[in-house]
């Protein structure tokens, strides 16, 4: 037996319209086989180890969340295409790269949704310091507009790379097509910045946060946290899971209120703003950053502030009209952290839409190929109705090749179903599986 990787959805809003599920009455229809129980809204990798870093960690409360910026000299005077082949460089000079602890590269980019790379790779932008390693940041989850916008690249770079004084950045990308610029200054050099934190309030002693949890509710004698709209930094430490063959490291957090920077071992890796929905980190983006053990995690969190001069104003952020409603603004790392190993091919994500009229079952699965050879698999879709057998199932190929985020379209119709009524909710599960022999 081969490694066999399963997902679990069910459709419960989707596939449970109040208009009808999947066409007009008719008999039901006969069951054909049985699938295991089905209970809530789930997406679950049966072959995944994982494990919650959930606990005490330390916090330091950085009440200036100060952050200096290093950028090129000169005036900004025009903009450049950026492609494969066509590098972009500037040049920024650090006084004092000793005291350079926690730091990430920002480069301004436009672009839009037609942007497109050889053999289907997922777009990126990597970084390189000084001539070191070139650092990679994927740009896919950014591409929404169709027409040009400006996005903010976070990148990292290896600690070791920067110097006192003058430093050489240096940019490349894979997009062959599309519409992608930069902004340069008279002298060549590109729009970009070294933005450090300067890390004097670590020197204080850390206080212990829960985790998962918000400060405010984490309470002291001085009442310390309870009205704290500012900056606060996590640190905790961890080791890799026992690793199965050919599998990858992946650090989730569920969720993380307002605006998360995230560092490994003194890298940075990304930041997120939202503070409701998951960041997922998938470490074979970073080859070689991970140790077997003793690995640290920081994070640093900015909250939303009332204040109008404050960067993430709350009335002008995501869900600030929740703080408004509620009168607290919480902040901080408030649900799970979890360290997990996977394969290298993974089903991201997975899209239903039925159709009311003629039955059919129309699904988007979303494959994400991590690793550096090419794979074929078979994937499976299956529907099941409420007492979870089986009414209709379709299996397809699939090749997707390294690096490649592939969205495969696959669809059957069933027939003999039962309406969704409030009287008689009818919910039918869809089930989406990966198989690989090889």
């Amino acid at each position: 037996m081969g490694n066999r990787t399963r997902w679990l959805a069910l459709a419960l809003a989707v596939l449970c319209l109040s208009t009808g599920l999947l066409g007009s009455c008719g008999q039901e229809a006969k069951p054909s086989e049985s699938m295991p129980e089905q209970e809530t809204d789930t997406v679950e990798d049966q072959t995944m180890q994982a494990k919650l870093l959930n606990g005490t960690w330390d916090f330091f409360k950085d009440e200036d969340g100060k952050e200096i910026r290093f950028v090129p000299e000169g005036n900004r005077t025009a903009e450049k295409t950026f492609r494969q082949g066509e590098d972009l460089r500037t040049h920024i000079c650090i006084p004092d790269a000793g005291q350079v602890i926690y730091g990430k590269i920002v480069l301004p980019l436009t672009f839009s949704n037609d942007l497109k790379t050889r053999n289907g790779e997922r777009p990126y932008v990597e970084a390189s310091l000084n001539g070191g390693s070139y650092f990679r940041t994927f740009i896919r989850d950014l591409i929404h507009n169709p027409e040009p916008y400006e996005h903010t690249i976070d990148m990292g770079y290896v600690l070791t790379d920067l110097i006192s004084g003058q430093n050489e950045l240096t940019f490349r990308t894979n997009v062959t097509e599309g519409t992608m610029t930069a902004r340069v200054y008279e002298s060549g050099d590109t729009d970009a910045c070294i933005l450090v934190y300067p890390m004097l309030f670590f020197k204080s002693s850390a206080v212990r946060m829960n985790v998962p949890g918000a400060w405010e509710l984490q309470l002291d004698d001085k009442n310390e946290y309870t009205a704290y709209d500012g900056v606060g930094w996590y640190r905790t430490s961890f080791d890799r899971l026992k690793t199965m063959e050919d599998s990858q490291a992946v650090l989730r957090f569920s969720a993380v209120d307002y605006y998360a920077e995230i560092f490994v071992n003194d890298r940075f890796i990304c930041s997120h703003e939202d503070g409701y929905s998951p960041i997922e980190i998938n470490f074979a983006d970073y080859p070689e950053l991970l140790r077997p053990s003793g690995n640290e995690l920081t994070v640093r969190v900015t909250d939303q502030s009332l204040d109008k001069n404050a960067r993430f104003q709350i009335k002008q952020t995501l869900a600030g009209f929740f703080h408004d409603s509620v009168g607290i603004n919480f902040a901080g790392i408030w649900n799970d952290v979890e360290l997990s190993e996977r394969g290298a091919l993974r089903i991201g994500d997975l899209t239903i839409l039925p159709d009311c009229r003629t039955g059919d079952v129309n699904t988007t699965v979303t494959l994400v190929n991590h690793g550096s050879e090419e794979t074929t698999q078979t994937l499976c879709l299956a529907v099941a109705d409420p007492e979870g057998q089986v009414l209709k199932k379709k299996t397809v190929e699939v090749t997707v090749l390294p690096n490649e985020v592939k969205d495969v379209p696959v669809s059957v119709r069933v027939n003999g179903f039962k309406r969704w009524q409030v009287s008689d909710p009818q919910v039918y599960g869809v089930t989406v599986s990966l198989n690989s022999e090889s």
